[in-house]
């Protein structure tokens, strides 16, 4: 089973040169946490850990969850998303 979020996380971690520790502080969720997603042990990511990770690391969500290889982010858009929008994204990380 492909791992394209913990992937994802990874990259832009990298990208942005930060620890996970760091990441942690900025979205507001363990590091052991993170760690386990990067690593593919944390498999049921709910979208409100996607979209603080994603704002933390200036990111999409649909970035992170393989959805889009563009990785800007229009947080006005990001603030005005649907139930209807969530759901789907929390398919796509089921």
């Amino acid at each position: 089973m492909s791992n394209v979020l913990g992937q994802r996380i990874l990259l832009a971690r990298r990208e942005l040169g930060i620890k996970q520790s760091d990441l942690s502080q900025r979205a507001g969720v363990s590091a052991t946490y993170i760690s386990e997603i990067e690593r593919g042990k944390s498999t049921n990511v709910t979208v409100d850990v996607v979209y603080k990770l994603a704002d933390a690391l200036g990111v999409t969500p649909g970035y992170l969850l393989g959805i889009t290889s563009d990785t800007v982010v229009f947080k006005d858009a990001l603030q005005e998303n649907s139930a209807d929008d969530n759901e789907q994204l929390q398919g796509n990380i089921d």
